[in-house]
């Protein structure tokens, strides 16, 4: 039998054995007697043992890089832990088959065996725990289409089955902070009864199958698409898996994301989730789930229904199954994707689309009303606070020939600062896109609004994305320093990476060559003014505080840090003169923190004086010669200032 007690010797080992070179920290598959709290302490033991090895082999810094794919196949992230250190994913082989992995800065990406005893099939690893300790993800079994499909709850102490009911299948969206709960979606297979021209027919339908409403007895059409029955689920090891309740007056729901403490909830409800009626239209509604009480968070405005007869023409026969003109109305959803870890901030879609609905006779004469089979939609990312109720995220802002279409919030930090998502654009000048639009991932935060990942990566913190094509933003760390998600490497292949925001520069380099020196200065003063409404804005263009304005205290932040202010230099022109003389005059006393303070020691005081007087008339550097050039050279040296002083560094 274990007792916690005997776990002293777990860390030392793995710490000796691991000391010599990187590799996948061992799980252990705990035999079921062993007790829940003994289970949970090796877990973390393990775990921590992995972090350890991450934090002493590889410190905190900016960096972009891939997870790394199998050959002939790919990887795939899908969350990371509160601190950005793990990722979890899937490597998904050329038959499509998948075994989820977890990466970690010591271990690497390692696929480990999360099937529960006696569970086959292919696994994705979905969620991790805040902690890094727990897992949770999908199963999807041999010869399985629509039913019987569990997930699980995974960790280096063992291995856990959410079972799937009857004709059924359950999916794992989300696990709380240390792992506790698990929340997801039960899906079902349904039964409806419907009366066709020549007698009653009982129907069991999928979410593949077709079939018409049920609402009233209708003429059977074939061709008509229909959707599962959907129940948000919770489940913990204590009380296994239990339904949320719904909503009065919903019959559909799903779960999405949980907060940290597992106390909060996010999914979507609708009143009628399959089927189309002349007094019913398919709707989510985003809901929190407090403490299992459920919230609905409201939708926008919903359009009514039509009255039957009111149609865009009088000619238009689309098939036999469609005698009458087809009638149009645009419809609009609100979509819940995300949840902060403080359960405060919630992030989703809406979408609008120009529902075309048709209007058609059933058997007994009555209309009824049909989706088509395609249309267009347009999408808005949107965010929920309980202040603010719901709000549009804008439009993005790109520094590339691209035109925004539409926009999709896929996750949140922790307090709900900072979001990641996908915009659609459409192609960019020589940019091959088969479809004439094309995916890219977002970062939003409230000064700055929405702007491409890609060109933040790059123009915040000077990361090399060279040879990649990010496609997707699939989580966020909960302080926002961490992304991770999905694109195309070099190779083409599709691969998951991992960003840290963060610079590996001094504060104040903004073109990120490894100083601070009056280039630095000329390329900020030269987009003074420059504001986020005006395009995107970004730290290479000056805007070192981040508030989405380039103005005196940016410049007043880099003149503090210039790298030769000691030498008296304080407006960074590469000359020691009568104007850092006045500048130094108009500080005198004041603690500026470094402007105009040439020792260092956060006063502007005589003793700054004397080291600007010991270095009076000294030239440092120079962007443009002080001799009088020749024609040829004051071409070149026009175009060089031109370079300096431009507004933006693409």
């Amino acid at each position: 039998m274990f007792d916690q007690p005997r776990l002293g010797w777990l860390l030392p080992l793995l710490m000796g054995a691991s000391a010599v070179a990187g590799g996948p920290i061992p799980a252990v598959d705990l035999p079921a007697v062993v007790p829940d709290s003994v289970r949970d302490t090796t877990a973390r033991a393990l775990a921590d043992s992995r972090d350890r090895l991450s934090w002493a082999t590889h410190p905190f810094r900016g960096e972009f890089h891939g997870l790394g794919a199998i050959a002939g196949g790919s990887s795939q992230a899908y969350d990371l832990s509160a601190n950005g250190r793990v990722v979890v994913g899937a490597n998904v082989d050329s038959t499509g088959g998948s075994r989820g992995f977890v990466w970690s800065p010591w271990t690497g990406r390692t696929a480990y065996n999360m099937l529960p005893n006696g569970v086959t099939g292919d696994t994705v690893a979905t969620t991790i725990s805040a902690d890094g300790v727990y897992v949770a993800g999908n199963i999807t079994t041999p010869g399985s289409t629509f039913a019987d499909n569990p997930a699980f709850r995974w960790s280096l102490a063992g291995r856990e089955l959410i079972p799937a009911p009857a004709n059924g299948s359950r999916t794992a969206a989300a696990i709380s902070g240390d792992g506790r709960v698990v929340v997801g979606t039960t899906e079902m297979t349904i039964q409806i009864v419907a009366v066709s021209n020549q007698s009653d027919v009982t129907t069991n339908v999928s979410a593949d199958d077709v079939g018409p409403t049920p609402l009233t007895p209708l003429t059977i059409l074939p061709f008509y698409p229909v959707g599962g029955f959907n129940q948000a689920y919770q489940y913990t090891r204590a009380s296994g898996v239990e339904e949320l309740d719904l909503p009065l007056g919903n019959s559909w729901s799903e779960s999405v994301d949980v907060s940290s403490s597992g106390d909060v909830v996010l999914g979507n409800t609708s009143s009628n989730a399959v089927f189309v009626s002349p007094n019913l239209i398919l709707q989510k509604q985003p809901v929190l789930w407090r403490n299992g009480e459920p919230v609905g968070l409201g939708i926008r405005p919903w359009p009514s229904l039509p009255a039957p007869g009111n149609t865009a023409t009088d000619d238009v026969h689309l098939s036999p199954y469609f005698p009458n003109p087809p009638i149009f109305q645009p419809l609009r959803t609100t979509t819940a994707n995300a949840l902060s870890a403080d359960g405060r901030t919630v992030v989703g879609v809406e979408t609008t689309s120009p529902f075309v609905l048709y209007a058609a006779t059933d058997s007994y004469s009555r209309d009824v009303y049909y989706p088509p089979s395609f249309y267009s939609e347009s999408k808005t990312a949107i965010l929920w606070r309980e202040e603010t109720g719901w709000i549009d995220l804008g439009e993005l802002k790109t520094t590339s020939f691209r035109s925004f279409i539409g926009a999709e919030a896929m996750g949140v930090s922790g307090d709900g600062s900072t979001v990641i998502g996908e915009a659609t654009v459409t192609c960019g000048f020589n940019e091959f896109c088969p479809f004439s639009t094309i995916e890219t991932p977002f970062i939003w935060d409230e000064a700055r609004g929405m702007r491409e990942l890609a060109d933040v990566l790059r123009l915040d913190y000077g990361l090399d994305l060279s040879g990649w094509q990010l496609d997707e933003a699939t989580g966020i760390s909960d302080d926002g320093t961490t992304i991770i998600g999905n694109g195309r490497n070099s190779n083409g292949q599709i691969e998951a990476w991992r960003a840290v925001l963060d610079r590996n520069t001094p504060e104040g380099d903004i073109d990120f060559d490894g100083d601070v020196d009056q280039v630095d200065y000329q390329r900020l003063v030269g987009n003074l003014g420059v504001t986020a409404d005006d395009g995107a804005v970004f730290y290479a263009d000056g805007d070192l505080n981040a508030d989405g304005r380039i103005d005196q205290a940016d410049a007043d932040a880099l003149l503090g840090v210039y790298q030769y202010r000691w030498k008296g230099d304080f407006n960074a022109d590469g000359r020691v003169d009568i104007a850092d003389y006045t500048m130094w005059r108009d500080h005198l006393g004041q603690f500026t923190g470094g402007l105009a303070d040439a020792n260092g020691d956060g006063w502007v005081n005589h003793a700054d004086l004397a080291l600007w007087q010991a270095h009076y008339g000294e030239i440092i550097a120079s962007l443009i010669p002080h001799s009088v050039p020749e024609p040829t050279t004051l071409v070149a040296t026009l175009a060089t200032l031109l370079l300096a002083t431009t507004k933006r560094r693409r």
